[in-house]
């Protein structure tokens, strides 16, 4: 029998045996719940310094200086040895580099989009040293100075309500990038003032890069994503069918690109064709990069059309210029190929209305000209600032900005004196005469190639003015 909670610690008199009976002490109260502890046995905020002792960068008095300087001045525990002078930034980053499971990343390189950013509050950005730069469906990606700090990892996932991946990056960089995404809340930001007429008002001409800025994905051919899907949701999915098809489009050769270069994979090496974005992405990959693409669709105008069998001409014009000239790998500019005119996708999204306006019977240079004109920013560089913010290989969105501008192009970049080529050739509606390849000449000399190449060429792929070969990158 359970005594009453007031009988406790006192003596009584048993009614039975005369005998005093005292009754137990009351239980000392239950002491607060012990502060969770990592893996490590160390209190979260120490496991790192736990492990630089391990490494022989800092010893357990600087570490416990670095403890003490932390509870009165607050900050990081490695950002307070680093200020004793205990430790150095480069070494910190070189040791956290080495850790099993982080991936580096050179977060300078990346240009993200703002509405990614304000997932993340910006005092726990600022506190935490973190950043959001790319997002896949639940999944998050951060950077951090310390991708070992599980308990900001934690605290950042109940804020979002996300998966968090983190990867490294460099101190300096990460407070670069927070401090510029992040400005501080009383920060004016200086606009030009207009003074209207009175009785009239003045509409500022819309600012379409902005609006650039803000795309996050390109919204894609249904048709096409249903065939990938159905490959992608079969028992045993043939992996080079589904990148031919996914090659098809190039909207979803962006987003494969887009994902298997983002930080979520780490990987080393950049991605430079659809084949190899399915093969680092498999088929889960895919379909998640394809599902987290916008579901509303491009424009239903005949320019859309005309741009998709553009670009699969150009594309396998592409390959087969490099297979004749064996100077670059035909995959690559398959998909280089496919991608010149990402940008004109990405303004028919921005600009639905205005769009088509511009000819669908003209492309290259004279449709750059005509974006320009109309909107303020043609596709050559509306495509490279997206390929460069979706980490493409630079000799990629080099081919994408300059392929409509050869002269302005660098002459030790095969790839885009390739597609320029092909571009040119895309636009012909019989093989070419010596005249008219004179302003190719220069490519044609980097490339090796001379005239009769290019007439092969064109007659295998474009047997039909308005039909294709059968050519594909994989052959």
């Amino acid at each position: 029998m359970k005594a009453p909670a007031e009988a406790r610690g006192k003596t009584f008199k048993c009614v039975r045996c005369g005998e005093a009976v005292r009754v137990g002490e009351a239980p000392p109260a239950a002491a607060p719940p012990e502060k969770e502890k990592d893996s490590a046995g160390a209190p979260p905020g120490e496991l790192i310094g736990q492990l630089l002792i391990q490494a022989g960068l800092v010893t357990t008095a600087q570490l416990e200086e670095a403890l003490a300087r932390q509870r009165k001045s607050g900050g990081k525990t490695f950002e307070n040895l680093i200020a004793l002078g205990h430790l150095t930034k480069e070494s910190l980053h070189e040791f956290l580099s080495r850790q099993p499971g982080v991936a580096t990343i050179e977060l300078r390189r990346f240009e993200i989009d703002r509405k990614l950013v304000e997932i993340v509050p910006r005092e726990i950005a600022q506190e935490n040293l973190i950043l959001p730069i790319d997002r896949l469906g639940k999944l998050l990606t951060v950077a951090m100075a310390c991708p070992l700090d599980r308990t900001t990892i934690e605290k950042v996932e109940e804020i979002t309500g996300l998966k968090v991946k983190a990867v490294l990056c460099k101190l300096d960089d990460i407070h670069a990038a927070v401090k510029r995404y992040y400005p501080k809340p009383d920060a004016i930001q200086v606009r030009d003032i207009l003074d209207a007429a009175p009785g009239k008002v003045v509409q500022p001409k819309k600012d379409w890069r902005a609006a650039l800025d803000s795309l996050v994905t390109l919204p894609l051919d249904s048709d096409v994503v249903t065939l990938v899907r159905e490959l992608a949701h079969s028992e045993d999915p043939d992996l080079r069918m589904l990148g031919a098809t996914a090659a098809t489009d190039t909207c979803i050769a962006a987003a494969l690109l887009r994902v298997a270069n983002s930080a979520m994979y780490g990987l080393s090496k950049t991605i430079d064709s659809v084949p190899m974005a399915v093969a680092v992405l498999g088929k889960s990959g895919v379909l998640s990069a394809v599902n987290g693409c916008d579901n509303t669709t491009l424009p239903s105008v005949p320019e859309i059309a005309r741009l998709r069998k553009r670009a699969c001409r150009c594309a396998e014009i592409a390959a087969a210029l490099a297979k004749t000239s064996g100077r670059v790998e035909p995959g690559a500019v398959f998909t280089a190929g496919l991608l010149l005119e990402l940008g004109s996708y990405a303004l028919a999204a921005v600009a639905p209305d205005e769009y088509p306006r511009i000819s669908p019977d003209i492309g290259g240079a004279a449709r750059n000209e005509a974006e320009i004109e109309l909107l303020g920013i043609g596709h050559c560089e509306a495509g490279h600032v997206l390929a460069s913010r979706w980490q493409f290989p630079e000799p990629l969105c080099v081919a994408i900005r300059r392929y409509a501008d050869i002269e302005h192009a660098p002459t030790d970049q095969d790839l885009v004196h390739v597609v320029a080529l092909a571009a040119f050739l895309t636009s012909l509606k019989a093989p070419p005469s010596p005249d008219e390849t004179t302003p190719w000449r220069k490519s044609m000399t980097i490339l090796a190639l001379d005239h009769a190449s290019i007439i092969r060429v064109f007659k295998h792929c474009c047997p039909k003015q308005n039909g294709l070969s059968g050519f594909r990158w994989q052959s």
